[in-house]
């Protein structure tokens, strides 16, 4: 085991000692004293100055992240005994090398080119401070290499004449890269940003140790190029970055540059998994398939062109779209620099992008085909753009010169901008510059049209014309080049010394005000103002269409009960009437402080007028590191609702349908954020809403008396409801006409209040979506349950209700995360219901035995493969090694261990019998076991519920959903049949919200077309009690012939769904255990 490394400083300050190490060591061959351990540099010259630099190379800031460690977060480097050579250039992290040796060919400086390793995490250290002089505080430059977070290492960058020439020390740190570095499922398996998690260690590093090195941790500045450069713009917005440096400089790219952050990380795994033999969608599997392989192989990969990888939201290091963080002012108050070349796209770039003999001059033609094909800009505004740059010249020198001009201002100009203006508002000092000269050593090897290239600035920044170690510049240059260099240094360091680059003998740089000053770095500096006013303003102009084309410059103001709110109209595609969206309205007042663990109360009003534009935080749960469209975080506070309408207040007099929608997730999980009810509000001509309530914790423990009843979460939807009532009149809805509409959970909550006195008359419609009250699981054998288990949880000494109230009521909401989180362990379903007498007045069983419901058209329905998709925790019923089969035994193990609780002993070999006497192999051994569990705890609960509302003379409409979509092909490929919510997207219509194709990818025509139909039979029944319109095929009612839907891509009707096995289940009814799956 290693010793603690703050013991080891004791061990290398006592070794030090024996060996005679004083201050005064040579200075040929420096040793500094680190936390990890003693170094020992070189000592080295620049040129033109007789100032030596004391270099340290290849110093360890982390473990190998090799083993256990690839795919895991850095962990702090081991300590070592003795002194560790730092004179030799580590090996670079593993990349493609051949595309390395490839840029050697374009730049004209030579270094060592070292292999690459799995090995990689150092850094060098480039310090003008000898050992002796050791308590000197110099400021910090921390060097991000760029190379499309695919190649790039430390030994490409000699920070040697910076350090020397302005007194500052120079790290250069190195991270992973490629798979290695940012691959990502998008969940807990691969999480990914491990290239940037390695920057954070870096920073880190550099905290705990750079005042050995003669450097100040507390005025750190981190700057770097291209895919470097956007990755100091991640850290000014990270909170793992907080506190790690205080200046900041960005070469050449910011996150705003589109390839920033990755939007669909799983689909980018499963084709790099695919590529590499790893031939599945399962995360787990390709995490698990990528860890086995051997680090030749991994080096072997090559990634396909399309795939990007990037930088992902993750939870961690970012919270939140880059986007909204800035927006929101989320970022560190510390000055910035960053700028761009004057052709940026002029020739490592265009090399890349563009069609081969581009060189030599392209049409018209040429140039929409490669700007189209890029996706860079928006189709409907590409002939707009073109027209813009090209204007009417005929010249295919001057075409060629203007589509480079466009590449650089889409790709760096305006990202650059943007982040400029955004973190100058957030109240930060911000510096702009253009660097401008062409490097005369490029000679003849580019062409005459090449400005300054991406790139062109990096030698001039680290004095590359003094460069004499293990980086040297293969032409002379000019001695008004070794000027600029000079200059350009002091702008840097000064930036660094005291967050501003102005100096002594520089010309003045203005700050990045509202005047836009800027500054032109050529041979002689200019400073400038409104840096390519004509194209930003072009590009901000283009920006300002697209949001109007987007929402047709609509922002529509409502007055509802409790002030003024401001909407906007959504993106849906191919809808025939705009929508406009209110997210996040409050129907009840935050449940925090004494309304913890009470009804809800009526909001507080408001003055002027409400944005409500973004979706509201979620109730209180566990933020899941999955790819969404919409993330938000958990708050107590999350008492809101959305409204999604074609009417605009401006049209009079409508009168339309409301669908009010419960989400699932069974009461510990869920959010309104996922439910976009645009499209079906679009395409159906409805007002739909989409409520949020409390769960887990804070919507259902009850003490059992008047102290809390418990119901929260039902009392919440309850309040939504009433609100309704009250208000959605205003958006165009008819509160006479309402519908209830829920899926799993959110369907159980939908039969509730058909059960219950409190919703009668608050809705006329009712669709259950796989699930009903009759679920086994829903009661808590006592109702105090949930309340002993928080207490023990909490801490809380005392479950007397009072007591314990009082205990819970002042925990923060930090610890209730955790105690909610801790509980959530626990339960597949949350035993959410208490029958109180006020919100239900008795079983729902015997209420639906008794028909005690309302009497109001029915839409219900369930899935072919329910189980699949509707745990919490699947692995207490899917077994790890699916693939490979099932045997009877061990379904018998799985029936002895969860279904003879709720149904006896007795009933235990007639129920594996009923599925299983007959079968034998693998299929539909597992078949059946799936089977057994979705009709058990699903799809006979909510079939039972449709039988109970048809016996009592309800219209009912009942539906299977049979479609697979085809994203379930890459998430789930070993379950071939519809699972658990497969009907959501189409009854949402998510393949028209652009917004969605993260999640849901291309759907196929085909599927598209079913979403319309089941969205339009969703509307229909909302208008009219029955699905059924003249357009769409005929639904008959479940009457006693058993007629029923069944949604495929061709529909057809299905006779007496699941009747043999509602036969026999008819007669064993669940007993109530205090937990159901676990």
């Amino acid at each position: 085991m290693a010793p603690h490394p703050g013991q080891n400083l004791v061990c290398v300050l006592l070794t030090a000692v024996a060996l005679g190490y004083t201050s005064g060591a040579s200075e040929e061959s420096p040793v500094v004293v680190t936390k990890y351990g003693m170094l020992e540099g070189r000592k080295v010259s620049v040129k033109g100055t007789a100032k030596p630099v004391y270099d340290y190379l290849g110093i360890p800031f982390a473990k190998p992240p090799i083993g256990a460690l690839r795919f895991a977060a850095p962990q702090a480097a081991e300590a070592w005994t003795g002194i560790r050579e730092a004179t030799s250039q580590p090996p670079g992290c593993l990349q493609d090398e051949t595309a390395l040796e490839a840029l050697k060919k374009l730049i004209t400086f030579d270094f060592a080119s070292n292999n690459s390793s799995e090995d990689c995490l150092y850094l060098n250290v480039h310090t003008p401070v000898a050992p002796k002089d050791k308590n000197k505080r110099l400021p910090v430059m921390v060097w991000i290499h760029g190379g499309g977070f695919l190649i790039g290492s430390a030994s490409v960058y000699d920070g040697s004449p910076l350090a020397a020439y302005e007194d500052v020390v120079v790290v250069v740190i190195q991270y992973r890269l490629g798979i290695l570095g940012f691959i990502s499922t998008g969940d807990e398996h691969l999480p990914g940003n491990w290239g940037m998690l390695d920057q954070v260690a870096a920073l880190k590093w550099v905290q705990e140790n750079i005042e050995n090195f003669g450097g100040d941790p507390g005025l750190v500045t981190i700057f770097g190029e291209s895919a470097g450069g956007m990755s100091v713009s991640y850290h000014l917005v990270s909170p793992l970055s907080s506190g790690l440096f205080h200046r900041a400089i960005s070469e050449s790219g910011t996150a705003f540059i589109k390839i920033g952050i990755q939007p669909d990380p799983k689909s980018a795994a499963q084709i790099i998994a695919n590529a590499t033999g790893c031939d599945t969608s399962d995360s787990q599997e390709i995490a698990d398939c990528l860890k086995k392989l051997s680090e030749e192989e991994l080096s072997n990969i090559v990634k396909p062109p399309e795939v990007i990888l990037s930088v992902v939201v993750d939870g961690a290091f970012l919270h939140r779209e880059v986007e909204q963080l800035v927006e929101a002012k989320e970022i560190s108050s510390v000055p910035y620099l960053l700028g761009i070349t004057n052709q940026e796209c002029g020739w490592l770039l265009a090399k890349l992008l563009s069609p081969p003999g581009w060189e030599e001059g392209m049409d018209r033609e040429t140039v929409e085909s490669v700007v189209k094909n890029m996706s860079l800009i928006n189709k409907d505004f590409l002939k707009m753009t073109i027209d813009e740059y090209l204007g009417d010249t005929q010249d295919k020198g001057r075409i060629r010169d203007l589509y480079l001009e466009l590449f650089g201002d889409v790709i760096m100009l305006m990202p650059t901008i943007k982040f400029a203006r955004l973190h100058r508002d957030a109240g930060n000092s911000v510096f702009l510059y253009e660097f401008q000269h062409r490097p005369s050593v490029y000679g003849n090897s580019r062409p005459d049209f090449v400005k300054s290239d991406h790139g062109d600035d990096i030698g001039f920044v680290f004095g590359a014309p003094f460069w004499t170690n293990d980086v040297k510049l293969l032409a002379n240059v000019t001695e008004e080049e070794l000027a600029l260099s000079r200059t350009v240094m002091s702008y840097w360091a000064n930036f660094a010394k005291k967050g501003n680059p102005n100096g002594e003998g520089l010309v003045l740089w203005p700050l990045y005000d509202h005047d836009e000053g800027y500054m032109q770095l050529n041979l002689k500096q200019q400073a400038g103002s409104k840096l390519k006013e004509h194209r930003v303003k072009f590009h901000l102009e283009l920006q300002k269409q697209e949001r109007k084309k987007r929402t047709d410059h609509l922002q529509p103001v409502v007055r509802i009960e409790d002030g003024l709110i401001r909407g906007e109209q959504q993106v849906v595609e191919g809808i025939p009437r705009a929508v406009f969206g209110y997210l996040g309205i409050p129907f009840a007042a935050p449940p925090v402080g004494a309304l913890r663990f009470a009804p809800p109360k009526k909001p507080e009003p408001w003055t002027g007028i409400r944005n409500v534009t973004n979706h509201p935080p979620m109730c209180l749960q566990k933020v899941r590191n999955r790819l969404e469209p919409f993330p938000v975080p958990a708050s107590e506070d999350c008492l809101y609702l959305s409204v999604y309408s074609p009417v605009h207040p401006l049209q009079q007099n409508s009168s339309l349908p409301v669908m009010v929608w419960i989400h699932g997730g069974a009461f510990i999980l869920g959010k309104s954020s996922i439910f976009h009810g645009a499209a079906l509000a679009g395409y159906g001509n409805v007002v739909v809403v989409v409520i949020q309530y409390r769960i887990s914790v804070a919507g259902f423990l009850s003490t059992g008396d008047q102290y809390a009843r418990g119901n929260f979460g039902f009392l919440d939807q309850l309040a939504a409801l009433q609100w309704v009532q009250r208000n959605i009149r205003e958006f165009g809805g008819n509160p006479g006409s309402v519908t209830l509409f829920g899926q799993s959970v959110g369907s159980l909550s939908v039969s509730l209040h058909t059960l219950s006195p409190l919703s009668t008359g608050l809705f006329h419609r009712a669709i259950l979506q796989s699930g009903s009250s009759l679920m086994p699981g829903l009661v808590p054998p006592i109702p105090t349950q949930l309340a002993q288990e928080v207490a023990q949880i909490a801490g809380c000494n005392s479950t007397q209700s009072q007591l314990l109230l009082h205990c819970l009521r002042n925990k923060t909401e930090e610890e209730m995360v955790q105690i909610t989180t801790s509980l959530n362990e626990l339960y597949q379903l949350i035993p959410a219901l208490i029958v109180d007498g006020h919100f239900l007045n008795d079983d729902p069983w015997k209420m639906f035995q008794k028909g005690q419901f309302q009497n109001i058209p029915i839409l219900v329905g369930v899935t072919t493969e329910e189980v699949i998709g509707s745990l919490v925790h699947p692995e207490q019923i899917i077994l790890r090694n699916w693939e490979t089969g099932i045997s009877r035994e061990q379904i018998q193990e799985k029936i002895n261990q969860f279904i003879k609780p709720l149904f006896g002993e007795e009933n235990g070999a007639l129920i594996f019998d009923e599925y299983f006497e007959d079968a034998h192999d693998c299929d539909t051994l597992k078949e059946r076991y799936l089977d057994l569990f979705g009709d058990v705890f699903l799809t006979i609960p909510t079939l039972r519920a449709a039988q109970y509302y048809k016996d009592a003379g309800n219209p009912v409409f009942l539906y299977e959903f049979q479609h697979r979509a085809s994203f379930y092909e890459r998430r789930i490929p070993q379950f071939r049949r519809a699972p658990h919510a497969a009907e959501l997207s189409f009854v949402f219509g998510g393949a028209f919200i652009p917004a969605f194709d993260v999640l849901l990818g291309n759907m196929t025509e085909a599927e598209k077309s079913l979403s319309k139909m089941v969205m339009l039979y969703w509307a229909s029944f909302a208008w009219n009690g029955n699905p059924n319109r003249n357009d769409l095929p005929n639904w008959p009612m479940n009457s006693d012939s058993g007629k029923y839907m069944q949604f495929n891509l061709n529909l057809q009707t299905g006779n007496n769904l699941k009747k043999d096995k509602l036969k026999f289940w008819s007669n064993k009814p669940p007993k109530k255990i205090a937990k159901i799956l676990i």
